[in-house]
């Protein structure tokens, strides 16, 4: 079973406008009004010839449900319809015990009560839903394929001798970018969503034995208590994370490369990925941690204290010079 990520101000969110309610009694109808405005959301209905225990004929009528760009649809057509087909031609699936008794392994149920924000979540997160109308059960199975782009070097980050991959806008890729380079179970990846109407993933990673505790529990809590309609950029982030909106230095570093981001848990500090965004917010920062670019550990380490120390006297310079000649 896919484990649920912690969802922002749970207690608090606004009330869907299909019903006013939270949650939505699983019925065909409820279904097909639910997503009769959303024209990409295709359902496609299937009758299959089966038989009753005793031995008599029956059909088992199916409803397949999903968005059409954000699903695998060559292995719905290929693997996933013949597989049902199959099922229910050799094996009855007339109520909910039927089902259990001989489902596949992927299929994952649902409710006859299910929460509406999970319910978009699933289906706009490109899974399957598999609604058995006799036994009037909805099911899920995992078959994603959203559009996606694959890891190439940033833009805003050039490498000149350190890896040309860097994080795009899918945040599974961003942590499997992570993952591959720091195989550890130490490395922490606790999942939240975030957006009462954008339902963004949000992503929070730290070495638990090297970060501060009190420090990720405290980011973990401001998480946990966003309220808001949608999340977008990993600034909004930045802005509710903050102590104060105007500092006189930025309070988190960004990041393209996965490397850099590596080194950065390795030192203490924690990532956050955001769905959709091809950067990783790094905190916490100080002038120091500023002063760091992603090439660093790629060079000889003299060149780098160099390199560190005109940082630091150019931005000496630049903070006390025009005052120099003031009276």
């Amino acid at each position: 079973m896919m484990k649920r990520p912690m969802r922002a101000a749970e207690g608090k969110r606004l009330k869907d406008d299909y019903t006013g309610l939270e949650t939505v009694i699983i019925s065909e109808e409820a279904l097909r009004t639910m997503y009769a405005k959303c024209p990409d959301v295709i359902m496609t209905e299937a009758a299959i010839p089966s038989s009753l225990p005793d031995g008599s004929a029956a059909v088992v009528h199916l409803l397949f449900i999903y968005c059409e760009e954000l699903c695998d649809t060559q292995m719905l057509q290929k693997a996933i319809y013949p597989m049902f087909r199959a099922l229910c031609e050799h094996h009855p699936c007339f109520s909910a015990a039927d089902i259990e008794a001989r489902k596949l392994a992927a299929l994952e149920y649902m409710g006859k009560e299910v929460r509406i924000d999970d319910l978009n979540f699933r289906l706009f997160s490109g899974d399957l839903l598999i609604y058995f109308h006799e036994a009037d059960v909805l099911y899920t199975m995992p078959l994603a394929s959203p559009p996606n782009r694959d890891p190439e070097e940033p833009n805003t980050e050039v490498s000149i001798r350190g890896p040309k991959d860097g994080f795009i806008e899918e945040i599974s890729k961003n942590v499997a970018l992570i993952r591959k380079r720091l195989r550890s179970h130490r490395l922490v990846y606790e999942p939240f969503v975030i957006g009462t109407r954008s339902q963004t993933k949000v992503g929070l990673l730290y070495v638990d034995d090297i970060a501060n505790t009190a420090i990720i529990d405290e980011v973990r809590s401001r998480l946990l208590s966003l309220y808001i309609d949608s999340v977008t950029s990993t600034n909004q982030i930045e802005e509710w994370l903050s102590d104060t909106r105007f500092s006189l230095f930025p309070m988190f570093g960004y990041t393209g490369r996965p490397d850099f981001a590596v080194n950065s848990l390795l030192n203490g500090r924690f990532i956050i990925l955001v769905d959709g965004a091809p950067t990783a917010l790094i905190g916490p920062g100080n002038l120091t941690f500023l002063l760091n670019t992603s090439e660093d550990n790629n060079t000889f380490f003299l060149f780098v204290v160099f390199q560190r120390l005109l940082r630091l006297v150019g931005t000496s310079v630049a903070i006390y010079l025009p005052g120099a000649g003031s009276p």
